[in-house]
């Protein structure tokens, strides 16, 4: 389809309409490992502490932020008090200029999977979510230009592009399985993709973080501190490891599923009190669990997990419609891929106050929206990201070990979320110059132990 170096958008969404796009295979996602990253002010604090570093020490600084296995980032929700004012919670600014890089998803791999472990043997993709958000959301919304950063590694002992004999198996228009592992890097969004008063861009984002700490009982929000988990998970053939933040989680569903499960799966502590233990007993077990478990805590099963939504009370019929034409489609897709079953969303004035929050499943979104007359086809999303996908894997094999650049300037149409409108453009695909990408990845994947 196309040339290789570019993926046709607009003709393939006019050769799959909705209707012919058909179920797409996708596991559900598999909870590998969680991870807390301090807040900025607290990890200063701490290398400040340690008398800071110079040279090559100051990356593992940065990576001193992550505790991998570590959950006490991961918050309950709590209901607040209505309304309630978003203005009213203080506010630390995100730094702008901190790097959001694919090593951390690579980190939590190892810390997951052990050292030694070859990558190339349980995924071909590693990724944040938000990129696979990009990359499928093009269906929902063809205006929306992104960017992704990219590099194949082959495995150990095939060519690369540093020993100047590149393995092109795969690429082009070839029908072969590029070999080797496609890691995705975020490439950070500019003002340029905001279609209003960058004024009200800063505002809703402070309101966004303003929620999450209203509902997790927290007095400031701080952008800079949050609680990720890596995922394994499969988009038709892609085996992808994939990184993601969760807001928080239900306290009760949680509960309940530990319950539910086999008193051999149970935390120690809870078999400890079923089985009737001694107060004694009972807290020996649970000081051996805890002695267990510190390298990698035991995070709430993901079916309690949580994604916290604002938006705008409408004030009639046309902007009800937008929110089922516009935020289902991306509501529903961020929570889909990191396989988050619920939605608590607030609904706001346009003075920041909150005065309901409504929870909604994940799986009811598309169902909601055709209801109201504007449907959004998750199926067509899904097959497009895993052609895609492919493609991007065989035009990376065509260049391995080196920093490529995917980028898509969007299209001057509305796309409406079924894919039936606006012109769609193309993914275009190009070596980065002087991208410094596989160097990082290379000194990671050597620190981590890991091999490809």
């Amino acid at each position: 389809m196309g040339s290789p170096s570019t993926f046709p958008v607009a003709r393939w969404l006019a050769a799959h309409s909705p209707n012919s796009c058909g179920a797409v295979q996708i596991s559900q996602p598999h909870l590998l490992i969680g991870w807390t990253k301090a807040a900025a002010a607290a990890a200063a604090g701490s290398c400040a502490a340690g008398g800071g570093a110079t040279g090559s020490e100051a990356e593992a600084d940065s990576d001193s932020k992550y505790s991998y296995g570590e959950t006490s980032g991961l918050l309950p929700f709590s209901p607040p008090r209505l309304p309630a004012s978003l203005d009213s919670v203080g506010y630390a600014p995100k730094d702008e200029n901190e790097d959001v890089g694919v090593e951390a998803v690579v980190r939590a791999a190892a810390a997951a999977l052990g050292r030694a472990t070859r990558l190339s043997d349980v995924c071909e993709v590693i990724t944040y979510r938000n990129n696979m958000n990009k990359l499928l959301g093009t269906v929902f919304d063809t205006r929306a230009a992104w960017a992704i950063d990219a590099c194949l590694l082959p495995p150990r002992g095939e060519p690369d592009a540093a020993s100047g004999d590149g393995d092109t198996r795969g690429s082009g228009s070839g029908s072969a399985q590029p070999q080797g592992v496609l890691f995705l890097d975020i490439v950070k969004e500019g003002q340029e993709g905001w279609r209003g008063d960058p004024a009200d861009r800063d505002r809703f984002t402070r309101w966004g973080y303003a929620f999450e700490a209203l509902c997790t009982g927290q007095a400031v929000a701080d952008p800079s501190s949050e609680f990720g988990v890596l995922l394994r998970t499969r988009l038709a053939s892609h085996r992808v490891l994939l990184g993601a933040e969760v807001d928080c989680y239900d306290p009760q569903h949680a509960q309940q599923a530990q319950q539910a499960l086999p008193p051999q799966q149970q935390a120690p502590e809870q078999q400890a009190q079923q089985a009737g233990a001694a107060p004694l007993q009972q807290a020996g077990q649970a000081q051996q669990a805890g002695q267990a478990h510190e390298a990698q805590q035991q995070a709430p099963n993901l079916s309690s997990f949580l994604e916290l939504k604002t938006y705008r009370l409408p004030s009639h019929p046309r902007q009800q419609r937008s929110i089922y034409q516009h935020k289902h489609p991306k509501w529903w897709l961020q929570s889909f891929l990191a396989g988050v079953p619920r939605l608590m969303l607030g609904a706001r004035d346009d003075q920041g106050t909150i005065h309901r929050i409504d929870p909604v499943a994940t799986a009811d979104l598309p169902r909601l929206s055709a209801q109201h007359g504007v449907p959004f086809h998750p199926n067509q999303a899904l097959l497009f990201g895993s052609e895609a996908l492919s493609w991007m894997r065989r035009e990376a094999a065509a260049h391995p070990g080196q920093h490529l650049r995917f980028s898509y300037a969007g299209s001057g149409a509305d796309g409406g979320g079924d894919g039936s409108r606006g012109g769609g453009g193309a993914i275009a695909c190009a070596v980065l110059a002087g991208g410094q990408l596989p160097q990082r990845l290379q000194q990671c994947l050597e620190a981590c132990g890991l091999a490809v």
